[in-house]
């Protein structure tokens, strides 16, 4: 579905700014053929209209000790709101889940984990994970390797 406030030039700019957050806003304006001040102008009312809602670095996870990569379908007791919130509040206190989404189907949350190792792993499931109010099951998907890494949504 197009964004309809967003014309050529904005879309260029998104489009950059998703493979190289840290580019200055001189080199950013040259690539999408504008001068500083309009291309600064246009990234801070992309920034306000929510269109780019943050910048941040990728870490390699290996790099930190974190081995072991997993996304975890979480199903509840009850899909009642109060079961829901309580669930949500619980599992945003997790260092280890770096990202959670409510699904529809068959499970209703997708949280992604890392861990150190499997012991480490079997540490987190049983203590954190298994602890959260409204768990009736869970089921891991390991990751064994990065085929289409996280990458920018298509601005085009």
């Amino acid at each position: 579905m197009e964004h309809k406030s967003l014309d050529s030039i904005d879309r260029k700019i998104v489009r950059v700014l998703q493979q190289e957050g840290r580019i200055t806003n001189r080199e950013l304006a040259e690539r999408v053929n504008l001068t500083d001040t309009p291309c600064l102008k246009r990234v801070r009312q992309l920034e306000q209209n929510g269109i780019i809602s943050g910048y941040e670095a990728r870490v390699d996870p290996r790099s930190l000790g974190l081995l072991i990569s997993a996304w975890v379908m979480l199903r509840l007791s009850s899909t009642t709101r109060e079961v829901g919130n309580q669930f949500q509040a619980a599992i945003r206190k997790i260092p280890a889940v770096t990202e959670c989404y409510m699904t529809a189907g068959q499970k209703d949350y997708l949280a992604r984990v890392y861990a150190t190792d499997f012991r480490d792993y079997e540490k987190l499931l049983r203590d954190q994970l298994g602890s959260l109010p409204g768990i009736s099951m869970m089921e891991s998907l390991f990751i064994l390797s990065d085929v289409v890494p996280r990458r920018g949504v298509d601005a085009d």
